[in-house]
């Protein structure tokens, strides 16, 4: 029976070891994964549905909304992705007289129009509008914006309303196509240094847990050992 305890706690030592070592090592977690890009768009609204019309200047000269008042957006471009495009966009009640309105950003901060933000449209019947203009940029850092239209007169007077206005966000982003993404390790794994049990003590409990079986197995071995005799 000495024998036997001695060959357990052998037995149970080596499998701690190979045991604890298998658990207590962080798994890499990694496998590789190809990418393709996705278009992405947001849409920041400036108004809506508030009843605004182009000044009607002399010459279809660009100036101040009218309207309930002062029209104001702040807007750092850093807030997106460094590849991100702008562009405006105008929703017009659209009244079929054939005149034309056109919409814009003018940037308070450096008291100049932003180049390419300009919407037009000419109205051919009587419906609601929608007109983004082309993709344009903005400078580095915080800057306040507001909204400018001129009408072109027609013999008439100049009468669509415009009911709302965004500007809109595009940009590409990457994402993962196939494969495993890598999995962070769990924060109780052993051997990572964080919280939780280490990998000694993973080792201390698989020996036991060894030795403890392997207790048993040779116990039975000895017993059927005996009876045979």
């Amino acid at each position: 029976m000495k024998r036997l305890a001695i060959a357990a706690v052998g037995l149970a030592l080596v499998v701690g070891i190979v045991v604890g070592g298998m658990v207590g090592r962080p798994s890499e977690g990694k496998a590789s994964a190809s990418t393709a890009t996705q278009a992405r768009e947001d849409q920041i609204t400036i108004f809506s549905q508030a009843f605004s019309n182009p000044p009607q200047l002399p010459g279809g000269i660009y100036g101040p909304l009218s309207g309930d008042g002062m029209i104001l957006l702040g807007l750092d471009p850093a807030d997106y992705p460094s590849s991100s495009t702008f562009r405006l966009e105008g929703v017009w009640d659209s009244l079929g007289e054939g005149e034309t309105s056109c919409l814009r950003l003018f940037d308070r901060t450096t008291g100049a129009p932003v180049v390419e933000s300009e919407a037009c449209h000419t109205d051919t019947a009587n419906e609601y509008v929608r007109v983004r203009s082309l993709a344009f940029s903005l400078p580095a850092g915080e800057h306040e914006y507001t909204l400018e239209g001129k009408c072109v007169l027609p013999p008439w007077e100049c009468l669509n309303p415009l009911y709302s206005a965004r500007l809109i966000v595009d940009w590409t982003e990457a994402y993962a196509v196939g494969g495993f993404a890598e999995l962070p390790p769990l924060a109780s794994a052993p051997g990572t240094g964080t919280s939780g049990m280490g990998g000694a003590t993973y080792a201390v409990m698989a020996g036991a847990a060894a030795g403890v079986l392997a207790f048993a197995v040779l116990a039975t071995l000895s017993v059927k050992r005996r009876a045979v005799k």
